[in-house]
């Protein structure tokens, strides 16, 4: 079955699908862009409602998951365009008559960036994935597919069909996966849907992930993978949580997974399609004990606790005595550390080095303000990071994955890595608990100008107090050398913890 596009209100073409695949060259994607920007909030919109004010810009802005509010409810705050407004949305106020119950945590996961009914407007997924340990109460969970008005307002679009189970947790994660479209362009194509929580033959939590088709009627099921399922490495255990962690196009990040007897360990999937058929075929499996791959699979590493590109976030990486400093493994290439003797930082236990990442297409010219030059640049999020003596203050490292210290000292163009935290480089002031950089996300940049074209950083803050308001969060929007923060549109609540799910870690 098909949830049609047509399912509230909604242009039934389904033209101009816009991706933006790393092999493809600049100009060949669509321009519009989910954007965050600091602003004053001049009005609070509903989705669909009465009385709506309307954005004088064209295009949303940045859209932070919150599932936390509204007693894990949740909600998603959706910045309209300079100097204008946030839009407030929730299951309650989606239009879609839905419960909104108190344990729906919406905004769980969200994916961005994709024109999905041809209208040239971006368009927003959001994942209702439900608590886990209420499966006796609790829906299996939701996702839902809202829609940008000419003037930058989301509509209520569709629910999408659900094949999951109480307890499911169906909606946890979501991503996007293309294929080349022969006639025309780049497009979408999949939609991969994790469900962490579903149970496979007894087993608790194993995992799986479903799969859609997003056609110009639609999007249709079409599958449910688990790792019983014929082609997929491994083998379903219970409390995997296969499905938690997703990356691009069938990428599957397995961070609880046992390594033969060794516990948590982690490891990452490639679930691969014919490239005709759509069919699945054999997938690709990476461990630390996989050849080729740095490192020994070690109890706790977590390996796929974070994926953006080819890069994988391992936090629970202990270097020698130093426990949870954590590494990023590029596929195919070396292992980075703060051990790495060009990238800047020091090894410290708890540091959890590349809890989060974020890959962006980077293109500068030469004659920038920076005198450098940068391509696929990789944001690495340390959020246990000590700034001076101020604990788990958190930072971010900015380097090109591949980046090799030759890079830097044969008179290369190439931008040196940075370390950014509250402070240096980042607005605000590192305090204790803040965490930056526990989550990331990314903000296309325009396409249009392919000589200087740069993915704007997202950088998650939910520790950070403001003023008396504990936890109250934050975000920071660093576009080139210039980062602003932004906080939640209906006002500093405590325990909000803004912040903690961004749109999209990566532009490809």
């Amino acid at each position: 079955m098909s949830v049609p596009f047509s399912a509230v209100s909604m242009p039934s073409a389904l033209s101009g699908l816009s991706a933006r695949p790393g092999s493809i060259a600049p100009g060949r994607w669509r321009r519009r862009a989910l954007v965050v920007l600091s602003l004053p909030v001049t009005a609070v919109l509903g989705v669909a409602g009465a009385g709506m004010a309307v954005a004088d810009e064209t295009d949303f802005a940045v859209a932070v998951g919150i599932p936390n509010a509204n007693s894990g409810a949740g909600e998603v705050d959706v910045r309209m365009g300079v100097d204008c407004c946030s839009q407030l949305i929730s299951e309650q106020r989606s239009g879609m008559d839905l419960p909104g119950a108190s344990s729906a945590r919406f905004g769980a996961a969200m994916v961005s960036h994709y024109d999905l009914n041809g209208d040239d407007n971006d368009d927003l997924l959001v994942g209702s994935p439900g608590t886990p340990g209420l499966e006796e109460t609790d829906q299996p969970g939701r996702v839902q597919v809202f829609h940008q008005a000419p003037n930058g307002v989301l509509t209520a679009g569709a629910v999408l069909e659900n094949h999951a189970e109480p307890g499911d947790e169906f909606g946890a994660a979501l991503a996007v996966g293309w294929k080349e479209n022969t006639e025309t362009r780049y497009g979408v194509r999949d939609l991969w849907v994790g469900a962490p929580g579903h149970d496979v033959a007894g087993k608790v939590d194993a995992g799986a992930v479903f799969r859609y088709e997003i056609s110009e009627t639609g999007i249709t099921y079409v599958e449910t993978i688990t790792q019983d399922s014929p082609l997929v490495p491994g083998d379903a255990e219970a409390g995997d949580r296969f499905g938690e962690i997703l990356g691009h196009a069938g990428m599957v990040g397995v961070p609880h997974e046992d390594v033969g007897t060794t516990k948590d360990a982690g490891t990452v999937l490639l679930l691969r399609k014919d490239p005709e058929t759509d069919a699945l075929i054999l997938g690709t499996e990476w461990n630390q004990d996989t050849v080729g791959v740095p490192g020994v699979a070690e109890a706790g590493d977590h390996f796929g606790a974070a994926l953006s590109g080819g890069a994988v976030g391992v936090p629970g990486e202990d270097i020698g005595a130093i426990k949870d400093a954590g590494i990023v493994q590029i596929l195919g290439g070396k292992a980075i550390s703060q051990n790495s003797r060009w990238i800047p930082g020091k090894v410290e236990t708890g540091d959890r080095f590349g809890a989060a990442l974020s890959m962006g297409y980077r293109i500068q010219e030469n004659d920038s303000s920076r005198g450098c030059f940068e391509i696929d640049s990789l944001a690495i999020g340390i959020p246990g990071e000590d700034v001076g003596t101020v604990k788990d203050a958190g930072s971010v490292v900015l380097t090109l994955p591949k980046l090799r210290s030759v890079n830097l000292t044969r008179g290369s163009q190439y931008c040196p890595p940075e370390l950014l935290s509250q402070g240096h480089g980042l607005p605000g002031k590192a305090e204790a608990g803040d965490q930056l950089g526990a989550s990331m996300g990314l903000r296309p940049g325009d396409s249009e100008h392919e000589n200087s074209q740069l993915d704007y950083l997202l950088i998650g803050v939910p520790g950070e107090d403001v003023g008396t308001t504990k936890n109250a969060g934050r975000v920071i929007y660093r576009e080139r050398d210039v980062a602003t923060s932004l906080g939640y549109g209906g006002g500093n609540v405590s325990g909000m913890r803004f912040g903690t799910v961004l749109t999209y870690g990566a532009a490809y």
